[in-house]
């Protein structure tokens, strides 16, 4: 059963991968998410092999690292609405100025996407000073991902106006 779910995932990542309409970007991002939920179905579907009533989540290594994972795919959210609130203006600035139908794309930029991970360590640190439970509850999944989210209020500098 595990090969067939996996198998259909692996077929399923490759063709969408293969297709021309996909910028090259965009490629190298679905690719790095399509890895990461590979590696959790195969944590997902295997037997467990550990000793105790302990679930493999609520494990020390498994239990931050699906943290961390969360807090990233905050910071990477965060990313796409910003791309999408500036989508949105630059559709609204057009539309005044008289255009019909106005096709604006995403501009994605590879070194502001990987801009938040290079502050995940910090964001990460107060994230785990937050948490005091040992288990993995919906409230420390749903703290994980919104402290990724607003990663900036945490750390960006207030503008300075004269």
């Amino acid at each position: 059963m595990i090969f067939i779910v996996l198998g259909v995932y692996v077929s399923l990542a490759v063709w969408i991968l293969q297709r021309q309409r996909i910028g090259r970007n965009l490629k190298i991002i679905l690719g790095g998410a399509f890895t990461v939920v590979f590696a959790i179905l195969v944590l997902f579907l295997q037997q467990e092999h550990f000793l105790g009533d302990v679930a493999w989540y609520d494990r020390a290594p498994y239990r931050q690292g699906l943290l961390l994972f969360l807090m990233l795919l905050g910071m990477m959210t965060r990313y796409l609405a910003s791309l999408i609130e500036e989508r949105r203006e630059k559709l609204v600035e057009l539309t005044k100025s008289g255009q019909q139908n106005p096709k604006v794309n995403l501009r994605f930029d590879v070194w502001e996407f990987s801009y938040p991970l290079l502050f995940s360590v910090m964001t990460f640190g107060g994230l785990l000073s937050q948490i005091k439970d040992d288990t993995l509850t919906v409230a420390n999944v749903v703290l994980s991902f919104q402290n990724g989210f607003f990663w900036q209020s945490l750390l960006k500098k207030p503008i300075q106006t004269k």
